[in-house]
């Protein structure tokens, strides 16, 4: 895939994310310049994004999907009925993922601690990741 084709990828993207943001704005009865400094953004440039004259990166979408809340997945457009195959080559249905999500948090906040005492419960979190 050419860098070309991964922009455009990006940009149609964005375009459904910021669809999605002003759907919820929508629900705040904010008007855009209100929810735009709720977001922490300036007016102008969260301006540029809902009307496609610019695109947010990645940071931009990850602090106003932590400050509005909800799924990321839904935030993002990503249908959460499809199936995801990982490693082992077997089809996971989004509970699987959730728990896995679930174990990896607990993964890293071990990792962290640098604890020795948790290092087995370490090795069984990861056993229960494959296992899945």
């Amino acid at each position: 895939m050419s860098e070309q084709e991964i922009r455009k990828m990006y940009i149609a993207q964005s375009k459904k994310f910021m669809a999605q943001i002003e759907r919820e704005r929508a629900k705040s009865d904010m008007s855009l310049g209100e929810f735009a400094q709720w977001l922490g953004f300036p007016v102008s440039t969260y301006t540029n994004w809902v009307y496609g004259y610019s695109t947010p990166k990645i940071p931009a979408i990850t602090a106003m999907i932590e400050k509005i809340g909800g799924s990321a997945d839904r935030m993002l457009g990503i249908k959460a009925a499809k199936a995801f195959v990982f490693d082992t080559g077997k089809p996971k249905s989004c509970p699987d993922c959730a728990k896995k999500d679930t174990i990896i948090r607990e993964l890293m906040a071990l990792a962290i601690s640098r604890n020795p005492k948790e290092e087995r419960r370490i090795r069984e979190l990861a056993q229960s990741v494959v296992g899945v």
